[in-house]
């Protein structure tokens, strides 16, 4: 057996990676650093679905060649168009200017539950 650079039983990568550490200049003092808040998180207000209590997260298998066929037509200005009217009418919670494919998706399964007799009560 060959012994490595530590010499000693256990010193290997760990122990070259700290010396390699401590070799660094130190780092910049805090007053040129831009303040973050304590977990590296943005300050601004969380918007959206994921932060919304009256929407959750629904996964669904979908063919890959109908799934990516979608967005594809999501980005046609034409269609794009369409479905920002459709959602507006339809009161789906959509980004302005860009719809996503879970708004398609509500809007669709709305559709599907008035179709099918199963109305959504008002405000939802």
């Amino acid at each position: 057996m060959t012994e490595g650079r530590g010499g000693g039983r256990g010193e290997g990568n760990m122990a070259n990676a700290l010396r390699t550490r401590r070799r660094r200049a130190p780092e910049a003092p805090s007053a040129q650093r831009p303040p973050t808040s304590p977990a590296g998180r943005r300050n601004r207000k969380k918007t959206g679905k994921r932060s919304n209590p009256d929407y959750m997260l629904a996964s669904a298998f979908v063919h890959r060649e109908v799934y990516e066929r979608v967005r594809q037509a999501l980005l046609s200005g034409e269609v794009k168009r369409e479905v920002l009217l459709d959602l507006a009418e339809r009161g789906v919670l959509h980004q302005r200017g860009k719809p996503l494919y879970s708004d398609l998706v509500e809007l669709l399964l709305r559709e599907w539950l008035e179709r099918v007799g199963w109305e959504l009560e008002e405000g939802s």
